[in-house]
């Protein structure tokens, strides 16, 4: 329940209070259910379908790759 409850706050945060707060994360023309504001849905979705270990897991999988993803990106993205 707690990793349900968590999951909501992030998906209520990234789409509702990071726009106002921070919009320069956003893209200009970014799909709604794209990037910051995906993150949160998808780690619902494990924590819904799957069992709590198996979530975790993948949500770790989820995170580190981002991370990787945002370093090469930064590296030699354009």
């Amino acid at each position: 329940m707690g990793a349900v409850l968590c999951a909501l706050s992030g998906i209520v945060l990234n789409f509702l209070v990071l726009p106002r707060v921070a919009p320069k994360i956003f893209r200009e023309g970014e799909h709604v259910f794209a990037g910051v504001r995906a993150y949160p849905v998808a780690v619902l979705l494990l924590v819904l379908i799957f069992p709590l270990r198996i979530a975790a897991a993948a949500w770790a999988i989820l995170a580190v790759g981002d991370a990787i993803a945002a370093l090469v990106g930064r590296r030699w993205g354009a």
